[in-house]
């Protein structure tokens, strides 16, 4: 017979060799029909030859449909049992009735048939549709017998999460033949057949299975290691050593008990944290941490690294608590995390190396980012006596920010050795630096910032000055007279009370008329205004002031005061070099020659 090849024919042209059922079972050519029943080249020709060698009823067509039983399309067997029904054909043995049972998918029957529907139903694991693969398993394991281990085994591989289910159960039912091929599939490389083989062993209950369920606790999935535990625990088993042990609670996520276990512990910790499974990786990390071990330490640097934040959080949180030095400058780079948690446990991880990580974080309060700044600054805030003495030293620093943080930094950690370079900083040139100085001082309540803060009333900024108030009253300071308490009020912005103060206050209000907020200088102006007489000698000499502000500020209180006085002061200082100051001088005598009149 000489073999036909169509590669290169247009299929088109072969359809018109397909057979033509519908003439067929007009004709009744039941030859015809049974030869179309084997037409290979479509499905659809041989269903629907099954279906009609059915309706005509000739004998000579049961052989063909028994063959037919055998069929991979689950719609020609279907038919074909419609066929040989309608025919009233019995099966001659039971290979043929398990064949037709399968076709039919009444599965019951087929448990009751038992041993000889063994070998149809594993070829049925192997069909396409997933319900008779479903059915197949789920029979095999009802009948028991040990052929189906290795074809069940295979089946844990199928696509269909229900035919995997269905195959672990019947090879549980099967039990102890399974065994050993269940062994060998705790090795395969399909994920699913390795879980589903570790619960098996679980439910079967045989002792062989301990050994390879103990190295299952290695694998590399998640699920699997879970269902070897749950095998395990079925089995009574028990730990061998600290490595089993430690084996067994990552497989069953109990890090309490692992920190508990101690060193032991450590190296299948630090291999946990290369798992498939975030959250192994994310605990592995954490209790490492709590173990204290420097083994750890390389390798929560490389899980700062992490994709994901919940690991870089907790090794940076593990790194802090084990200490180490070598974690510093990881460390360091982790506080530009873009996840603000893993910079705020970095700061705290930092703060918890301490005096290690100092040298670095003084640094860090030269960088151009802010935040990375105030990061560095909380941390070394943590740190506490350690950072000291750089601190201390960053206050001289030429960088105003370094100064500044260095100041506030200071005063969080309250050391009495910074009272005296904080004094210092009072003086320093950048209002910050001071405002900082000020309020660190304020915090520490140390007695000799008293004087310094006291002079400090006197600053040129109202903001350093209100700080400086602050501080003072932390202290519980008192002025010692009436021209400290106005230079005070002043700083507290507390007006009304100046007035009552009059003449000491007048010398501290004329000063404040030059000050950089103009309502400053407006209210200490009003404040001129209302204490009146006692105040005009002294504003009479302030005409002559170096700040055109202060001069104009003065020729406009005498002028609302209205002293006679001040006519002869305020008309030789007609000559002022400020045009804005002469114009208030001309307003400041038309209002007091005004009242003359």
């Amino acid at each position: 017979m000489v073999a036909i090849s169509y590669e290169g024919v247009d299929m088109g042209i072969l359809d018109l060799f397909k057979p033509n059922v519908e003439k067929m079972k007009a004709k009744k050519d039941v030859k015809g029909l049974i030869k179309a029943l084997k037409y290979k080249r479509d499905q659809d020709v041989r269903r629907y030859a099954a279906l009609t060698l059915g309706e005509i009823g000739d004998a000579r067509a049961v052989e063909p449909l028994i063959q037919a039983l055998k069929e991979e399309n689950k719609g020609i067997r279907w038919n074909a049992v419609g066929a040989l029904d309608k025919l009233g054909w019995k099966p001659e043995d039971d290979i043929e009735k398990a064949l037709y049972l399968i076709a039919k998918e009444e599965w019951d029957k087929l448990v009751r048939l038992g041993e000889p529907a063994v070998e149809p139903l594993i070829q049925a694991l192997k069909d396409k549709d997933i319900n008779v693969r479903r059915g197949a398993a789920e029979t095999l394991g009802k009948i028991g017998d040990a052929r189906a281990v290795e074809p069940l085994t295979q089946s844990l591989k199928d696509g269909d999460k229900d035919v995997r289910r269905n195959s672990t159960r019947a090879l549980g039912k099967i039990g102890e033949p399974a065994v050993e091929p269940l062994m060998m599939a705790l090795k395969d490389k399909d994920v699913d057949v390795r879980k589903r083989a570790a619960e098996t062993l679980g439910e079967i209950g045989d002792a062989r299975a301990v050994e390879p369920l103990t190295q299952a606790l290695k694998d590399e999935d998640g699920d699997v290691r879970w269902n070897a535990v749950g095998a395990l625990d079925k089995l009574g088993w028990k730990p061998e050593d600290d490595i089993e042990k430690a084996l067994y609670l990552i497989a069953k996520e109990e890090w309490d008990k692992l920190v508990k276990l101690g060193e032991p512990a450590v190296e299948p910790l630090i291999q946990a944290l290369k798992d498939k499974d975030i959250n192994v990786r994310r605990g592995a990390a954490e209790t490492l941490g709590k173990t204290g071990d420097a083994r750890a330490v390389e390798p929560l640097i490389q899980a700062l690294k992490e994709e994901n934040e919940d690991i870089r959080r907790n090794a940076a949180l593990a790194l802090g608590e084990i200490g180490n030095a070598k974690a510093v400058e990881p460390l360091i780079q982790a506080l530009k995390d873009g996840d603000r948690y893993v910079r705020r446990y970095t700061t705290w991880a930092l703060g918890g190396i301490g005096e290690p990580a100092v040298e670095s974080l003084i640094l860090i309060l030269k960088d151009k980012d802010n935040y990375f700044r105030s990061r560095a600054a909380e941390t070394l805030g943590g740190i506490g006596e350690p950072a000291v003495e750089p601190l201390i030293q960053a206050l001289k620093d030429k960088d105003v920010d370094v100064r500044k943080i260095a100041a506030e930094t200071l005063g969080e950690i309250g050391d009495a050795r910074v009272v005296e370079p904080l004094i210092q900083s009072l003086k320093d040139e950048d209002g910050d630096v001071r405002r900082n100085a000020e309020v660190a001082l304020g915090k520490i309540r140390d007695v000799r910032a008293v004087e310094p803060l006291a002079q400090a009333l006197k600053d040129e900024d109202c903001d350093v000055r209100w700080k400086v108030a602050g501080a003072l009253d932390k202290l519980s300071w008192k002025p010692e007279d009436d021209i400290e308490k106005a230079y005070y009020l002043i700083a507290k912005e507390q007006w009304d009370k100046l007035v009552k103060l009059e003449e000491p206050a007048v010398e501290s209000l004329i000063q404040a008329l030059k000050d950089k907020d103009i309502d400053v200088r407006k209210r200490a102006a009003e404040v001129l205004i209302g204490i009146g007489k006692p105040a005009v000698e002294r504003l009479i000499q302030a005409l002559k002031n170096k700040d055109r502000y202060v001069r104009k500020y003065t020729a406009w209180i005498l002028g609302e005061i209205g002293d006679i006085m001040a006519l002869e002061p305020l008309n030789k200082a007609l000559n002022d070099g400020d045009n804005l100051v002469r114009k208030a001088l001309k307003v400041a005598l038309e209002k007091i020659q005004g009242k003359e009149t």
